[in-house]
């Protein structure tokens, strides 16, 4: 997600055969600028098997609550093996609001906001 810097993209992925991915996009193209393979592998199936709420879906029950500019978004799971999507988004106030909403029910589970200045 743009964060109004101009710095871009930067995508962590995993891929179905379990290599990790980092991506770099430059905001003016889309293009990607740098691409390279981290060591280690994830299992894909545990990680994508436990979001059943589409991310786009999570984003607009975010977006209710917290209008604003998103600027990062992380998928990942708790330590008890549930699975979040957590948002930083820029509000119209100029504070920052971490989100975090669980990915198997559509549900805010937990938000903080704090003043930017």
């Amino acid at each position: 997600m743009e964060d109004g810097t101009g710095r871009g993209f930067l995508i962590d992925l995993v891929a179905r055969d379990g290599s990790s991915w980092r991506l770099t996009c430059e905001p003016s193209s889309s293009a990607l600028s740098k691409q390279e393979q981290a060591l280690g592998r994830q299992d894909f199936e545990a990680l994508s098997g436990r979001a059943k709420v589409p991310e786009a879906r999570a984003r607009e029950t975010v977006r209710q609550y917290f209008p604003g500019r998103f600027i990062d978004m992380q998928y990942s799971l708790t330590w008890r093996g549930g699975a979040v999507y957590e948002y930083t988004v820029i509000t119209p106030d100029d504070r920052e609001a971490i989100v975090e909403v669980d990915a198997a029910g559509g549900r805010i589970l937990r938000s903080r906001s704090t003043a930017r200045y």
